[in-house]
């Protein structure tokens, strides 16, 4: 199978935000380096009109600014390359869980409403502290945006963690840290939109509070993907999710098995998920008290397993949703 077709193999599984935002940022960044950056009159009216003028007056001459500049890439050469993939990577691996789980609205809503909050951050830094370059302009690029992705899934499932090269297993809430701390520290010299950065993070985080609170902020991004109404959030790939979980606790279970020394089920009778011991059913209310303690790990992912047996998915609260997904991730 040649790479070109592996690229479509890859790119069709991806959920509707995150290909309509690869698609919309990459074919940008082509246009620019093969077309617009050989054009006089397309460059000054790209940084003019397009890319973001941290000015008060921009919110008002042009506050289409605050969006467009979140889809453009122009730094020339292999640092400009290296922008726009880190920046296309970062929102794959964090992005794409959570379209599965809350939906392509709430991702491309993030994502636009994190630029936004990036460039509103960006003006009034600037308007603050004018003689601080890197709180000047004018701005592009995604990763205001993209920062608001990871800071939201952060706060969401404040337990999330990803493997980095040569590093190791981090949790999510120190790659916000640590991307803020760099910014702060080169301050002065390293030529980053530090305001964009900054407020996207705050963005993610503040959408992400309100979304746990019960305000969905980003419903009305539905827009974009053939719907006109705001839908509550779902999983559109929970299937595979259940699948991942059903997995997940064989293997743990297969685990325990073997370092108590016991023997494999054989095939013909183990094909089925191994039957659970009859527990108590305990609630999830702490007020509950000393009569219903709280149930160990193991027995409440096997209680939450249970209720989608035989009430669907769909019948499990937010926080039982959150249990699962971080389970699954650990």
């Amino acid at each position: 199978m040649d790479l070109i077709t592996r690229f479509k193999l890859w790119y069709n599984t991806q959920p509707p935000a995150i290909r309509l935002l690869l698609t919309i940022n990459v074919v940008l960044y082509l246009m620019w380096n093969l077309l617009f950056i050989h054009i006089e009159p397309a460059i000054v009216f790209t940084m003019r009109y397009l890319a973001l003028t941290p000015l008060a007056e921009t919110l008002l001459l042009a506050p289409w600014q605050l969006v467009t500049y979140n889809f453009l890439h122009t730094s020339p050469g292999f640092g400009g390359l290296l922008h726009i993939l880190f920046n296309m990577l970062w929102l794959v691996w964090i992005g794409r869980d959570h379209e599965h789980l809350h939906g392509s609205a709430n991702l491309m809503g993030l994502y636009l409403l994190g630029g936004i909050g990036g460039g509103l951050m960006a003006v009034l830094l600037h308007t603050a502290l004018p003689s601080i370059g890197a709180f000047g302009g004018p701005i592009v690029g995604a990763s205001g945006s993209v920062l608001a992705v990871i800071a939201a899934v952060a706060t969401r499932y404040p337990n999330k963690s990803i493997a980095l090269l040569f590093i190791g297993v981090v949790p999510l809430r120190l790659i916000v840290i640590g991307f803020l701390f760099l910014d702060l520290l080169f301050i002065a010299s390293s030529g980053t939109a530090v305001g964009a950065h900054l407020g996207g993070a705050v963005a993610g985080f503040a959408i992400a509070r309100l979304q746990l609170a019960g305000r969905d902020v980003t419903s009305w991004a539905n827009i974009f993907f053939g719907g006109s109404r705001p839908r509550k959030e779902r999983s559109p790939k929970k299937e595979d999710m259940l699948g991942q979980l059903e997995s997940w606790l064989a293997e743990r279970q297969e685990g325990r098995r073997k370092s108590r020394g016991e023997s494999t089920p054989e095939p013909g009778g183990g094909a089925k998920r191994p039957r659970r011991r009859e527990a108590k059913i305990h609630k999830l209310d702490p007020r509950a008290g000393e009569r219903n303690p709280q149930p160990s790990g193991d027995e409440l992912i096997d209680r939450l397993l249970d209720k989608i047996n035989e009430h669907g998915y769909e019948s499990l609260t937010e926080e039982e949703k959150r249990i699962l997904y971080e389970a699954s991730n650990k």
